[in-house]
């Protein structure tokens, strides 16, 4: 079953440098990807940040939460 599209403003914050794995711990090698509109997220620009050990997340562009829709 695939999940339901989340609204961008849900998101949590980009955190920049202060990215941690929650899986494993990891601080570093997590790779940013950029994207304007995918499956998972409506409503606008966003990261997915993917961990060496396979972990997945979705952030906001920015750096402050924003209010929902």
């Amino acid at each position: 079953m695939e999940a339901r599209p989340v609204h961008v403003s849900t998101l949590p914050p980009f955190t920049n440098m202060r990215a941690r794995c929650v899986k494993c711990g990891a601080r570093y090698e997590i790779r940013v990807h950029f994207d304007r509109g995918c499956r998972e997220v409506i409503g606008g620009e966003h990261f997915h940040r993917i961990c060496n050990c396979g972990h997945r997340w979705v952030e906001e562009t920015r750096e402050a939460p924003t209010s929902s829709p």
